[in-house]
């Protein structure tokens, strides 16, 4: 794998624990961010039944989709990006990475548990510079796109 390709992937692997998470988080905080019910463990195991290979893959998309609208309604769609609306390369490597990535078995223990969840977050963000609201690291950006 080249740098270019390592990079795009690594940053794929956290946006996908990072959507997971959050989404998850969105539908367990009280009131309810969205109105879906895919990341608890019901939810998982409803959706397992129909797609018992990529459970992961429909829940992060059809709790995504509900997640888009709702942030699309604040901030626009025009030139904006958001967690659930990003650039079609990156969005092309979240999906490649959804099919290797075995991220469901750390997931399940949180589901539901919304302590757990923002633990989850603030771990994975632990080690991360915390930009200034609306600043875009475009050094990430090009990484991907090379």
């Amino acid at each position: 794998m080249q740098a270019a390709e390592t990079a795009a992937h690594t940053i794929a692997v956290a946006l996908v624990r990072l959507r997971a998470l959050v989404l998850a988080l969105g539908e367990t905080n009280k009131p309810a961010w969205w109105r879906t019910e895919f990341m608890n463990e019901t939810g998982l195991r409803f959706l397992e039944r129909l797609y018992p290979r990529s459970v992961l893959q429909a829940a992060l998309h059809a709790a995504g989709k509900s997640s888009c609208e709702i942030h699309d309604q604040a901030i626009g769609r025009s030139g904006v990006y958001h967690l659930y609306r990003l650039p079609g390369n990156l969005e092309s490597a979240i999906r490649d990475c959804l099919v290797a990535d075995g991220f469901l078995g750390e997931l399940r223990p949180f589901s539901g548990d919304s302590e757990k969840l923002v633990h989850a977050l603030t771990e994975m963000g632990g080690s991360v510079a915390k930009p200034a609201p609306g600043d875009v690291d475009r050094t990430v950006l090009k990484a991907v796109e090379d």
